[in-house]
């Protein structure tokens, strides 16, 4: 498992590489953003990816 931890960046900032990770060398990936403040419209989007990914 890679675990990457970043601070204050865009939501989809990332999921490039954990795509990457799991499609090319079958690896769970995870990125951990921490902010101070999200707001809706990116809730609903990350809402969205989480769903389609399962």
């Amino acid at each position: 498992m890679s675990v990457e931890v970043k601070l204050d960046s865009r939501f989809y900032s990332g999921i490039d590489q954990a795509i990457a990770l799991r499609e090319l060398y079958s690896r769970e990936a995870v990125i951990l953003h921490i902010t101070q403040h999200v707001d809706e419209r990116t809730e609903r989007a990350l809402r969205r990816i989480c769903a389609s990914i399962g």
